[in-house]
């Protein structure tokens, strides 16, 4: 026994020797157990990405870890001068599939939105629909509440894929799930999108702007818990299938949670329901919230409530077996997609793009420390001695 496990372990050497050798730029690492601290050791190289991955055996016994999360933690944490790997937990074959795709991080997905915006079933029954902000506002001048998504006018409603032009805001409000009797999330969510995005400047939502509310967009079933057709319950499939509504930067999310007078007891209260959870923590990491520094707002948004999201999740509330099969698959789905910052090339083109971060060349400040004298200012360099934008290169 121990010259097979010596034999073993110089076959896991020579194959993590192989592949330093090697011009590998992506590699996936399935295993662990006693070969995870040798595997270990080669994230060492910073010259290849390595994803690790916890291989998980089910068998009608229940799941039995091959290595174990507390095992991994150890390893992971090190010392804080050593890399550290990413863990990615599976049992389908689909999502070894998904995640060797690596495609872009969800926030940029801006193709997979409108492809889940654009769906269809059968012939014209779009799935995805939005609130057109010309309609709230008259549902809130008339003094009108919101309705069945059957029963609103085709004024009143989008479907298909927003025009590059058009803002989509998302709700995430307390009760967002029922018919709001007293209006009052209407009335607060059309405050914020009153306001002034700067004094005498324009509103933070024009009236062709597009509103994503949980209740009015998607079909309810009837008192008995059942859809007349079958078509509805395939749209509201369709339109839980993914996680994009709350992940693509495309989207600004808008978070109401309940009114109680002690913000903190307000923020614990939402974040009970898992679905509510899974939301807040996927878009407040990737999506501009637009009432952010709002008082009843501002608990919600401490990360220390979300520092292990996939384990709180589990200790939340759901309505039923189908609510929480939903709400883990696209917690898991989103978080499994995300990339490392350092990887995220196209996140560090929006960056720049957005903020026109100002790079200076290195051939003007040597030029300015020559000429002496004070640093300019940003609107008092010279011409030509910087970019602005994404720089150019690696």
């Amino acid at each position: 026994d121990d010259e097979a496990h010596v034999s073993k372990d110089y076959a896991v050497h020579r194959a993590l020797l192989a592949l330093r050798s090697s011009q590998a730029k992506n590699v996936i690492l399935l295993g662990g157990g006693e070969k995870a601290r040798l595997e270990y050791e080669l994230m060492r190289d910073p010259n290849i990405r390595y994803v690790f991955y916890d291989v998980r055996q089910v068998d009608d016994g229940g799941v039995n870890n091959c290595f174990s999360y507390d095992s991994f933690k150890e390893i992971q944490e090190g010392t804080t001068s050593e890399p550290k790997m990413l863990l990615r937990s599976f049992q389908k074959k689909e999502d070894v599939e998904d995640c060797q795709i690596r495609q872009d991080d969800p926030r940029w997905q801006f193709d997979q939105f409108n492809q889940w915006a654009a769906h269809s079933i059968g012939e014209n029954r779009p799935c995805v629909l939005f609130l057109r902000v010309s309609w709230l506002r008259e549902l809130r001048h008339n003094k009108q509440r919101i309705c069945r998504r059957e029963d609103i006018p085709a004024r009143g409603m989008y479907c298909g894929v927003p025009h590059p032009w058009i803002s989509v805001f998302v709700l995430i409000a307390d009760g967002d799930d029922n018919c709001d009797p007293e209006g009052q999330i209407l009335e607060r969510l059309l405050k914020i999108l009153d306001q002034r995005m700067w004094p005498n400047g324009p509103e933070e939502a024009g009236d062709e702007d597009l509103v994503y509310w949980q209740y009015p967009c998607r079909y309810q079933p009837d008192e008995s818990g059942e859809f007349h057709t079958e078509d509805k319950q395939r749209i509201n499939d369709h339109i839980d299938s993914h996680h994009i509504l709350y992940t693509c930067a495309r989207v600004r999310t808008i978070i109401l949670p309940g009114e109680q007078q002690d913000p903190c007891a307000a923020a614990d209260a939402f974040l009970k329901s898992g679905f509510s959870f899974m939301r807040v923590c996927l878009s407040t990491s990737c999506q501009p919230i637009v009432n952010m520094f709002d008082d009843q707002v501002t608990p919600v948004l401490n990360p220390d409530r979300y520092d292990d999201g996939g384990h709180a999740l589990f200790t939340k509330t759901f309505q039923n077996d189908w609510d929480t099969e939903r709400c883990v698959k696209n917690y898991r789905d989103a978080i499994n997609s995300m990339k490392p910052v350092k990887f995220d090339e196209r996140g560090f083109m929006h960056y720049c793009q957005q903020s026109q971060v100002a790079w200076l060349k290195v051939s003007y400040i040597k030029w300015l420390a020559g000429r002496g004298g004070p640093f300019p200012r940003r609107q008092d360099l010279h011409s030509g001695g910087y970019v602005v934008g994404m720089p150019e290169g690696q």
